[in-house]
């Protein structure tokens, strides 16, 4: 009797002296206590350790809802406005910038074939992001380009040629890339300044391509003619690779900065051309396209609630 006695008194102290070392709690989103000792602190992770154990641990602050350090007299929510078994599963964001056509595509040789007479144009992205968990997820994007087509430098060249009789004009809409891209998103938060991130974007889709239709007017003394090469559309394997920055002023409320790389390779087949005056024909063309396109936009988190077992609730 007297040695369970003792041997109660040794365990009572040992308890006591490992609450004594713990002073700290780390409250985790899905209601999961830690008491532990808070050892550091940044702007992603909370470092600790346990009692009677010389190995220091990490937690990310995304997976923390608050910690109370006693220790420093110090109790901070993570996020103050969200309820602690939620945790971010969605985002969705819209963006838009600027669109830089590059080599063969941004070509203004109208002697070679090759020659996209691509000009500087402009796109709109819309995207969403599940997230599987912090630093992964998939992507699905709806992308729209646009280009105007450099057709007064047709109508310069023809007037060289022909000294200006017939005097040519030139009209033309634009090139247009537009559809549905899928793929990865990789999240990596930036240590050193709070609520920023960098992400990447990796994606591919079969978007429609549309070829610019072009209208050439000739008019000299014996009248008028107008040929008109007709829009043709197309659809082609296309890669839709970004990069930027993500950085957060409100809970679900984030500013992005991006830089997109997009790559296709257009087939287009029985183009028709018609002219005024009878004549007509069907030909092929080809076209590589690139650009770099300079991204700003919006993105909005939603947040999902987890599924917390009575088990984890200690």
């Amino acid at each position: 009797m007297i040695f369970k006695n003792r041997l109660l008194l040794v365990v009572l102290f040992l308890f006591a002296v490992s609450l004594g070392q713990a002073q700290d709690i780390v409250v985790l989103n899905n209601g999961r206590k830690i008491y532990c000792r808070i050892v550091n602190i940044d702007s992603v992770s909370i470092s600790y350790t346990l009692p009677h154990q010389k190995r220091q641990f990490e937690i990310q602050k995304t997976e923390v809802y608050r910690y109370d350090q006693r220790s420093a007299s110090k109790t901070k929510n993570i996020y103050p406005h969200r309820p602690r078994d939620f945790s971010e599963k969605l985002v969705i964001g819209f963006s838009g910038g600027p669109a830089t056509p590059l080599d063969e595509f941004a070509s203004q040789d109208v002697n070679s074939i090759k020659s996209g007479l691509a000009k500087t144009g402009f796109f709109f992205q819309a995207n969403s992001v599940l997230k599987l968990n912090q630093y992964f997820g998939f992507t699905f994007d709806y992308h729209y380009q646009a280009h105007a087509f450099s057709d007064g430098l047709i109508a310069s060249q023809l007037n060289n040629i022909y000294r200006g009789n017939p005097f040519f004009t030139t009209t033309s809409t634009k090139w247009k890339i537009r559809g549905f891209f899928g793929g990865i998103h990789i999240c990596l938060p930036v240590k050193s300044i709070d609520h920023l991130s960098f992400d990447i974007n990796l994606a591919a889709g079969v978007p429609k391509v549309t070829l610019p239709e072009l209208n050439i007017v000739a008019k000299g003394t014996g009248g008028a003619v107008t040929v008109t090469q007709y829009l043709s559309v197309t659809t082609a394997p296309t890669f839709l690779g970004g990069l930027g920055l993500k950085y957060r002023v409100q809970e679900n409320v984030a500013f992005t900065v991006y830089v997109n790389y997009l790559q296709t390779k257009a087939q287009f087949t029985n183009v028709y051309t018609l002219a005024t005056n009878g004549v007509y024909s069907y030909d092929n063309y080809t076209q590589k396209i690139s650009t770099l396109n300079v991204q700003f936009g919006l993105s909005f988190m939603i947040f999902a609630e987890n599924k917390v077992r009575p088990s984890d609730m200690r």
